[in-house]
This record gives C-alpha cells, structure tokens and sequence, in this order.
C-alpha cells in the first residue's frame, strides 16, 4: 500500500502544474472532461488511475533502453537541473534527441518537477520511485560496461598514503619544503631520493598540492623568524584515523583548495571522494571516457552539482593521488586503494606485517612499508626522513631532536616511543646516550615568546595574589617584572581590570609607538576547518545499485494491439496523425483513452510544399513558452534544431522570415521560412 506522504507529495506536485499543462495530462488519461470542474476531484481521479497496480505495471513495462538511462541519471543526481542533464549526455545525445526523450517521460508523468524548484529541476514520480530505483537505475547504462577485453593486470604505482603524508609533514616541519604565498616552484629532484618510487612530474605536483592545501589541515604553526611548528595532537588526530578515510580526508584537502569550497562543503567533498572510490570499485576497469560521468554522479549525490565543478580538476587529483591507473583508453583503481577499501567492506584491520623498528648505529631508524603500526608515527615526529620507498628510513638529527622538544615531547617520551616500536628490544645504548647528551644541551637555555610586563609595586602584589593569572605568566624575571603569555594576552589584561587595573596601556613597540604584537600565525588560519574525524556514511543514491537494470525490453505487443484498435475508429488527418502519436510515444496504458477528442489544437507539423502550413505553425508558437518548434532544415547538412518562436517578419508575404532562439544556448537567428523542410510543434516542457 502507498504511504500517506508520497501521495501527499504526488497531490502538491500535480496541483502546481500550469493550467494547459494539467488539463493536458488529465484528457490524455482520464478522457473527455466536462464542464463545469472541480480541481481536486480531477487530482484524485488522477491520483487512482495511476495508483492502480495494472497501470503501473504497464508503465514499467513500456520502459525501454533509453527511458533506463535518463531515469538511472535523475535519480543517481538526485534531481538535477535540464542544463545537467544535457550536459551530462552531451557525447551521447544530441539536443534535439534528448529534448524530445525528457518530454516524453514528463508526458507519461514518470518525471516530474522536483519539489524544490518546479521549474528547472527534474525528480521521479514519488508514486513510482521506489519500484523504479528496485529495478531501473543500474550503472551501465550511464557509463556503459566494463570492457569484457581488458587485462586484469593494474600497473602499479605509489600513492599518498600515511607514510607520505608523514613525511610530507615532516619535510614542512623541518623547513625543507619551502613555503610562502605565492607558493614557491618544488623542485622534484630534491624529493626523488626520498620518493625514489615516484614518477617526477607527479611527484612534484602531489607535493605542490600538498602544501597548497596544508593550511586545511590547521596541523602548522608559522612563527616569526619563519620556521614551522606541528601541532602533535592534532596530527595524530589525522593519522590514527582508519586508511581509507584517511586518504578521503587527504583527497578532500586537495580538492578543496583546488576548488576553493566554503567550509560547509567540506564535509560533502570528503563524501564525493568516498562514493567515488567505493562505487568505482566494482565498475573499474571502465573506459577513460566514463571517468568524467561517474565522478559527476558522486558530487550530485553529494548535493555539489550547483558549483558547477569541472570533474576534470577531480581527475586530475585522483590521478595525482594514485587513486586511479589511467593505462591508455582505461582506468584501472589502483591495488593499494583495493586493499584499503576491501579492509572497510570486511572492516578489518591491518595485518600488523613488518613493524619492528630497526636503528643503525648511525641513527638511521628503519621499518617496512607499509606499516600499520601507530608506534612509528612518533619516528617522523622525533627525527628526519630520508627515504619513503620498500623500507621507510629517518634519521636522528640535533635538529630533529631540537624540534621534537620544541613541540613539548620530552626525552623519556621519545625513548619510550622508540622502545614501543622497536618491540621487544630496548633502545641501543649509543643512541640513549647521544639523545641524553642533546637533553643536556637543550637545556642549558630557555627562550620564552611573551610579552614583558613592568609594573609598580601596587599593581604586582594584585598579580602575586590572583590564582587565576598563574597560567598566563611564563615566568617571574626580577621584581615587579614579568613575562607574560602572548597568545592569551586579552584574556590577562580582562583579569586585571576586573581586579583595578583598569587603566593597562598598549604593548609598547621598539619605535616607542603603542602596538600589539603577533609573534605566530597558524598557516591557513584563514582556511577551512571541520569536523575530519567523522567517518564518510555510506551513500543511499549510490550504494546498492546494480550495474544492469531488469527492466530491459519493453512490451510492444501491447502497443501493436492499442494501434490495431485505434485503427477501427476510423480517424483521419491531423486526429489520426495525433492518435499514432501518443501511442507511439506510450501515451495511451488502457483502451478508454481511445477518445476523439483532441488534445492539441491545430496541426502538429508541416512539411514539403505546404508554405501556409509552416508558416501558421511557426505564428502559432510565437509568444509561447510552453512550446517550441523542431525544424528541418533542408540541403546537404540537413540541419535539424529546436527552437524559441520570437516573431515572424513579413507574414503576409511569400518571403516571411522566422526570427527564433536556437536551444540551448539561446542564441538569436532570422530563418526563412522557405528554408524550412518541416516544422513540427512540440511542447517545450509540461512544467
């Protein structure tokens, strides 16, 4: 039984058609209506024939290639515009093709206007949605099927996975990936020893993308004299998430820079490239050609449609990435992102494979790669990487270790992270010497970034008795002197007005004039930021639909049988000519549409040497929005184009001129009439 909201939602649908448009439909299925009407009881007639079972089954029964594909694409795009549509089938279909395809499926009420924009945007019938989404929708017929001749062989290539963008985060930290706006030239031959793996031009445009998009991550911290600080929690955030969403997030990044997203699409970017990856999975290997459309599915169902984004620059960075395999005329999903993607399905973890830390004597730190485990993400915090490749390779340096106390780990933190990776041995005696004696070092001094505070007498015995400064003083330099945090500098100053300090002038600069300070600036502070820890869903457009539908023949018995009865109620011209027309075009589901009234008024079409008939067809569309005329231009090109009726020049001459707006684009052109083969008026569309 049909629920109360669909039909619901079905009843607002059709009772917000334009006038011509219902009355059109509701004579082509219900017959003859009299006069005087009643709206609503005409709905609710329409409402019962099409709820009947035996209409709806012969509705999905006249259902054939073609009526799969436009259906499969409206709903996988979750009710895209006409321009979308259009777009979508621009290497398939001409305009003149699919134009007459839409208007037939709105004709038979198998698509409607959506809900949310009557007039532009396309939906499916609620009452027939859930049968057809069983039992229509399928992927092949959008993106055509898997070439049965390709090799199952995938040539193997790197791709960004955890252990590059370690060590991605580890060359910004260590300043050996410049930085600065505009961005700065990467040369890839100074990463291909750290990268050996990596092709050189896709090298440096994975890296140049990387560090286009590092402010997204909110992960650095540029300080004043230039250098760069991690922000440790917030990286092993990033890396303890699950592989595949972490490539997603890493995808997302990329994307998002690349397309400059608002911070409220992130989340859907993110989605996109999920769908995407899971639903290629069991497509690929598809042809190149069909790349393009898949990816436009996804950001559809990820309501990213009305960015108009070019899914070229989504190809590129899959291809970038490592994602996908482009070998000639096919793309291939590439071996590491199966796995990835195969884990999620069985969600599974890792296989804990290779993960003993190996340490030379020269402080080189080894392990296999890939590895799952989270012990050596504190290698690529504590030292610098040499080589991402078979075996991943860092080294401890006095400036790695500097860095790593800079970010607030200390030495018994590192030893103890090193001896978790290394296992079951402890950390080589050389190695805890030499990180000792850098303890040493480091602290034989302490810088502190703050802001020198000189007070009187009066006002430091307030400090020394307010608990709640504490936290906002470094340190206590002599008397009535202080050296106070600058990063919670309003906070301090709102504290000691409330205690009477009320009149704490500016910081003081060198120059003597008063001026606030800022010593740091997190890189893309000004970028986007979201919630990266929430797991991608699985999408309920794209998940689950299979790649044939079973509705792949229509009945056409039943059409030789309507047509056979039709002919014995002995019509002729234009009401004969009407009637072959709706059933070719399956207007007609029962015999008791088989009435003589008409449902158009005047001829349909004029041709040949007919001249007033052309030029009556073409004076009748003009003005009218709802119509549009398909002309057949004759001579060699036989040039055949829909167009808008503006005016006819001259109309009481032989020479009339038709001036007309050729769709889509709408562009203006004057037409002789005579140059004209055959007109034929068609509706534009019924909403």
């Amino acid at each position: 039984m049909m629920r109360e909201d669909v039909i619901a939602q079905w009843v607002k649908i059709i009772s917000r058609y334009p006038d011509n448009s219902f009355f059109f439909i509701a004579r082509n299925y219900l017959g003859h209506i009299t006069t005087p009407f009643h709206k609503p009881e005409i709905i609710e007639r329409l409402t019962s024939f099409f709820l009947a079972p035996a209409i709806q089954e012969k509705i999905f029964s006249l259902l054939d290639d073609d009526d799969n594909m436009l259906i499969s694409a409206v709903m996988l795009m979750d009710s895209p515009s006409k321009e979308d549509i259009q777009k979508f089938f621009s290497d398939r279909l001409s305009y003149v093709e699919l134009h007459k395809k839409l208007v037939n499926l709105e004709e038979r009420l198998i698509f409607v206007p959506s809900p949310n924009d009557m007039r532009n945007h396309i939906s499916v019938n609620p009452l027939f949605h859930d049968e057809l989404h069983r039992k229509a929708v399928a992927f092949y017929p959008l993106l055509g099927e898997n070439p049965q001749h390709a090799s199952v062989s995938v040539p193997d290539r790197p791709f960004i996975d955890g252990e590059f963008l370690k060590a991605f985060f580890n060359l910004m930290a260590s300043g050996r990936i410049p930085h600065g706006n505009p961005l700065p030239q990467v040369d890839s031959t100074v990463y291909a020893k750290i990268f050996p793996a990596w092709e050189p031009d896709r090298l440096t445009r994975a890296l140049r993308l990387l560090l286009a998009s590092a402010g997204n991550t909110r992960i650095f911290t540029l300080h004043a004299d230039k250098h760069v600080m991690i922000d440790k929690s917030r990286m092993t955030e990033i890396l303890s998430l699950a592989p595949l969403h972490s490539f997603c997030l890493i995808l997302a990044w990329m994307l998002s820079e690349k397309l400059a997203f608002s911070p409220d699409n992130i989340q859907s970017i993110q989605q996109s490239v999920n769908d995407f990856l899971s639903t290629a999975q069991k497509l690929v290997p598809l042809y190149k050609e069909s790349l393009p459309k898949l990816i436009t599915l996804c950001l559809h169902a990820n309501g990213l449609d009305r960015h108009r984004i070019d899914p070229a620059v989504f190809q590129d960075i899959l291809e970038i990435s490592g994602a996908v395999v482009v070998d000639g005329n096919l793309v291939h999903m590439s071996a590491h992102v199966r796995t990835l993607l195969s884990q999620q399905e069985l969600q599974q973890e890792p296989m804990p494979h290779g993960s003993r830390l190996i340490i030379d004597s020269d402080g080189i730190l080894s392990y296999n790669n890939p590895s799952p485990a989270k012990a050596h993400d504190m290698v690529s915090l504590i030292a610098d990487v040499r080589s991402i490749d078979t075996y991943v390779h860092y080294e401890m340096t006095r400036g790695s270790f500097r860095r790593a106390r800079d970010m607030g780990i200390s030495l018994e933190n590192m030893l103890q992270g090193i001896e978790d990776a290394v296992g079951e041995g402890t950390v080589p005696r050389f190695l805890r010497e030499r990180l000792t004696a850098w303890e040493h070092l480091y602290g034989e001094a302490r810088i502190y970034d703050g802001i020198t505070l000189a007070c009187s007498e009066r006002l430091s015995r307030i400090i020394e008795h307010v608990p709640a400064l504490g936290i906002h003083i470094h340190t206590r330099i002599s008397n009535n002197i202080y050296l106070m945090r600058r990063d919670t500098e309003p906070q301090w100053r709102k504290i000691l007005e409330d205690a009477g300090a009320d009149m704490m002038p500016a910081s003081i600069g060198s120059s003597g004039m008063y001026k606030k300070t800022h010593a740091t600036s997190t890189i893309g502070e000004n970028h986007l930021r979201w919630n990266f820890t929430l797991p991608p869903r699985q999408n309920y457009l794209l998940c689950n639909v299979p790649l044939q539908s079973t509705y792949t023949h229509q009945d056409s018995s039943f059409l030789n049988s309507i047509s056979a009865t039709a002919k014995k109620m002995d019509l002729r011209g234009d009401a004969l000519q009407e009637m072959e027309s709706r059933i070719t075009n399956k207007l007609v589901l029962v015999e008791s549409q088989l009435v003589r009234d008409r449902l158009y008024s005047g001829i349909l079409s004029a041709s040949g040497f007919d001249y007033q008939g052309k030029l009556n067809l073409c004076k009748s569309a003009v003005g009218d929005a709802s119509m549009v005329l398909e002309l057949h231009l004759g001579g060699d090109t036989e040039d055949i184009m829909v167009v808008q009726a503006m005016e006819v020049i001259d109309a009481t001459k032989k020479n009339a001129m038709l001036k007309a707006k050729i769709m889509p684009d709408g562009q203006e052109r004057i037409i002789p009439i005579s140059s004209i083969f055959r007109v034929r008026r068609e509706r534009f569309s019924l909403f």
